[in-house]
């Protein structure tokens, strides 16, 4: 499982990564993505994801995650985009 305390973001206790505003990066600070209340973008400005009623549909593999599962595999005070972004980009 990865956690979110405070803005770094760990998996089994190692960091991997950090929030910084609406951003997502990596534990070297490269940037990975952001997120908005609706959608999560890559680097380059293109949607990787965005909400859709209760789940967070993924375009490019096709799928769709439940809000409620994605929470079980990101834990911390984050909001549902946030946690979609950090699943795709580290989870």
């Amino acid at each position: 499982m990865v956690q979110v305390i405070n803005n770094d973001i760990k998996r089994d206790g190692i960091k991997i990564g950090y929030i910084q505003g609406d951003h997502i990066f990596d534990h070297n600070g490269k940037k990975l993505a952001y997120f908005s209340s609706t959608e999560v973008l890559d680097e380059g400005g293109k949607r990787i994801a965005h909400l859709d009623g209760e789940y967070v549909y993924f375009p490019k593999s096709n799928t769709k995650v439940r809000v409620e599962d994605n929470n079980k595999l990101v834990a911390g005070v984050v909001s549902d985009m946030c946690r979609a972004a950090i699943r795709l980009m580290l989870g």
